[in-house]
């Protein structure tokens, strides 16, 4: 990561691992249970399809289909609402508090999150992406990171140069992909890392 810039005018952060928990877990234990399954067996089918429902280019009914279809089990009843039944979120109000001093400090302050639209959608219900203009979500934009684009489209929305662009995830390989095009990527391991790692560039929080 570049060092001792000054001319940083936007923070985007990811969501899930950073902001909060990752429910995942939980959710997929759930799944699991419902279709009669091992956690391992639903893990392996949801990771062949998480990329495209990710991406958008299956539906929530589509996705359900497939499952069904590879998992060889009959669709559970209410399976629709299998993704947030047990979808608990927990916030790091330290990271809330972060970003409502970034923001008063002058700072655009975005979200980038590779999600699907269920998710999204209980998110926005919460009320969990309103401190964050503008807000990137993979299904809605056709492209997931670690993919350049979902960047480049960030960097549009945001009408910034990336080097005027910070970018913080929990996932190395998606912050390594920022640094790459030219963001000041930062690993995310803790609160209290992430500020030091924003001092580096001159981000100093009172």
């Amino acid at each position: 990561m570049k060092e001792n810039k000054t001319d940083i005018k936007a923070i985007v952060f990811d969501y899930g691992g950073v902001l909060v928990n990752d429910p995942d877990e939980k959710i997929i234990r759930d799944i699991s249970d419902k279709f009669g399954m091992t956690y391992e067996e639903s893990l392996e089918i949801i990771q062949v399809l998480v990329e495209p429902y990710q991406r958008g280019e299956i539906s929530n009914e589509e996705f359900w289909e497939k499952f069904s279809e590879m998992a060889e089990k009959e669709l559970p009843k209410n399976y629709e609402s299998l993704w947030v039944d047990k979808m608990e979120i927990k916030i790091d109000y330290r990271i809330v508090d972060l970003v409502k001093k970034l923001k008063n400090k002058g700072f655009v302050v975005a979200l980038l999150s590779n999600t699907i639209s269920p998710h999204a959608q209980q998110n926005i219900k919460n009320g969990c992406y309103d401190l964050f203009d503008p807000v990137v979500l993979s299904f809605e934009v056709g492209t997931r990171e670690p993919e350049e684009k979902i960047f480049q489209i960030m960097l549009n929305k945001l009408n910034l140069p990336a080097e005027k662009c910070v970018y913080i995830d929990d996932n190395k390989d998606y912050s390594d992909i920022a640094t790459k095009i030219g963001m000041y990527g930062i690993k995310f391991d803790s609160y209290e890392k992430l500020i030091e790692d924003l001092q580096r560039i001159n981000i100093r929080i009172p």
